[in-house]
């Protein structure tokens, strides 16, 4: 599972930093559900919600625990993978974790999504995500990447640049492994393992695989970015690495990145808990 684990986890720019704040008392329940509303149809997270839900069945495809032949597999990574389920959980999670967030960060990084800009960007984004499913892709991208790096293209400085800044890489292998763990404590749940397993031996077992999930992560994000930029001049980009960088930015991808996480390790639980409840011949 671990591909179909970072492919979930790549998810928009996600920032580990801090970047809270008090509410205003002058902020009612009222206007923090329609800033929470704001935040779902600027980004289209429920496009997202179906996208991710595509990845999975689609790399869960190939890894039936099963018997050949048998849909059951499919069936319930589809029936986890749900994108009104996710949808639940993942607003349910955004609703707690932006009443912790200054009002004002979060509409200024709104506000950013919905200039002209950032509706392209998120069309672009959630484009490049249902294109790098296809076979080659990836590879494609990530060869046009290097490439750009080699002849010092501004476009690969750029996306270099943004990594950085976005603090990229780091958030999204730690979250990752917290997957991994996430998907081998359903696993050992369901008697998925001959022997089984202490929380020490799951822990060790997935450090074991950081240095794979490094590098499929690094692949992936580079040749994300160098396709859903690609359409964009560089000024666009430029003003994107602003504002990534920015307070509102960081707010933004703050409370998107907890949301994400919160997500993520509910679905690789259940997923790791069907596939030993498949490999044992039973039903969810």
């Amino acid at each position: 599972m671990l591909r179909l684990i970072v492919l979930i986890l790549a998810v928009g720019l996600t920032l580990p930093l801090q970047v809270m704040a008090q509410t205003s008392p002058e902020t009612t329940l009222t206007d923090r559900a329609a800033l929470q509303q704001r935040l779902w149809d600027s980004l289209n997270l429920a496009g997202m919600m179906e996208i991710m839900g595509d990845e999975a069945v689609a790399e869960a495809e190939g890894m039936n625990p099963g018997s050949p032949g048998d849909h059951g597999w499919m069936a319930q990574v589809a029936a986890i993978h749900d994108p009104q389920r996710m949808t639940a959980i993942m607003q349910d999670a955004l609703g707690r974790l932006t009443s912790d967030t200054d009002p004002a960060l979060l509409a200024g990084g709104l506000a950013f999504y919905e200039s002209d800009l950032g509706r392209r960007l998120v069309g672009l984004e959630n484009s490049a995500r249902r294109a790098m499913m296809e076979e080659g892709a990836e590879e494609d991208a990530l060869y046009r990447y290097d490439a750009a790096a080699r002849r010092g293209d501004n476009r690969a400085d750029q996306i270099d640049r943004l990594i950085e800044v976005a603090d990229l890489i780091e958030p999204n292998v730690a979250g990752a492994l917290n997957g991994t763990i996430a998907f081998s404590q359903g696993f050992a749940e369901g008697g998925g393992y001959r022997v089984p397993l202490s929380e020490g031996q799951i822990l060790t077992e997935a450090m074991a695989q950081e240095p794979q999930i490094r590098r499929d992560t690094e692949h992936w994000i580079r040749a994300y970015l160098m396709l859903s930029l690609s359409p964009l001049s560089d000024a666009e980009v430029e003003d994107y690495i602003a504002f990534a960088a920015s307070g509102p930015g960081q707010a933004l991808s703050v409370a998107l990145f907890r949301g994400y996480d919160e997500l993520f390790e509910i679905l690789m639980r259940e997923t790791g808990l069907a596939a030993a409840r498949q490999l044992q011949g039973r039903d969810l």
